[in-house]
């Protein structure tokens, strides 16, 4: 098996994972009776913060493409979060278009911050 094809390999090992993953969190949701948006959310900010630990602790190898590109990239759900926010518009919901939109990328971006930092040094 060729380089290419390994880091295909990896990539679908990852995705199986990571869409199993977001499956039994949406159950989970649903099991403690949480609002449908929680899972999202959930899933977001725990990808945004493994991400970021990623990052800082994986080089570009074959874990990177399963837990970043595979896992990860599966995991989190950003056309969920689109169609969620789109629902806000829609149903002119602006308040709840604003604050979940807002919620969302900067808790993101905190939760990417806060993996890297935990995560320490880059790996070289």
């Amino acid at each position: 098996m060729n380089l290419i094809n390994k880091r295909y390999l990896f990539i679908f090992l990852g995705a199986i994972i990571g869409a199993t993953l977001r499956l039994l969190v949406n159950y989970g949701m649903m099991e403690i009776n949480l609002p449908f948006l929680s899972s999202t959310f959930i899933v977001n900010m725990a990808g945004a913060f493994f991400v970021g630990l990623a990052y800082m602790k994986l080089n570009a190898t074959n874990a990177q493409l399963l837990f970043t590109t595979g896992l990860l990239g599966t995991f989190t759900t950003f056309s969920a979060l689109s169609m969620e926010l789109y629902f806000g518009l829609y149903t002119s919901q602006f308040i709840f278009f604003s604050v979940y939109l807002v919620l969302n990328m900067l808790g993101g971006l905190i939760m990417v911050y806060l993996g890297a930092k935990i995560g320490g040094k880059k790996y070289e």
